[in-house]
């Protein structure tokens, strides 16, 4: 009896810092868009078959420390199946905090034309929106500095 004690506040502390994993399915970005209205947010699209996006995450977790009224949103193109490996790096590169996303398909093309219909799926992707949901989207690594300045004129 006092083994189970135990371990269920240990386990209910833990799910709190347990990162959350949404499917993205048609509709999404719509939603994404409500429920960031009036609030700046920055949206990066990303893939475990994407080097670089690993140490744009790991960038992002530190700016996420220093920043945490920082609206992050990152959407995995990769699929469902991956949920596993995506939670173990989301978690460790210090995102756990994120609003974070996986597309509902591995045949993308639809959900990225959602999201962007000049976009053709180049990783990483990403979209700063400032809070009237005006939009520059960006591909290719981003520079810890750019972000930074971002981040301080948004505050």
């Amino acid at each position: 009896m006092f083994l189970l004690m135990s371990i269920i506040p240990a386990a209910a502390s833990n799910s709190s810092t347990q990162p959350q994993l949404s499917t993205f399915l048609p509709g999404s970005y719509e939603t994404i868009l409500k429920r960031y209205q009036n609030q700046s947010f920055l949206m990066v699209l990303w893939s475990l078959d994407c080097p670089p996006c690993f140490r744009e995450l790991a960038m992002l977790g530190k700016l996420m420390k220093r920043y945490p009224e920082f609206n992050l949103v990152l959407v995995s193109t990769d699929s469902p199946g991956d949920r596993k490996e995506l939670l173990s790096v989301i978690g460790g590169k210090g995102v756990a905090s994120a609003d974070v996303w996986v597309f509902s398909e591995a045949n993308s093309s639809r959900l990225r034309y959602e999201v962007d219909r000049i976009w053709y799926g180049e990783l990483p992707r990403s979209y700063f929106f400032d809070d009237q949901q005006n939009r520059r989207a960006v591909s290719g690594i981003l520079d810890q500095d750019t972000v930074e300045l971002w981040l301080r004129k948004i505050q």
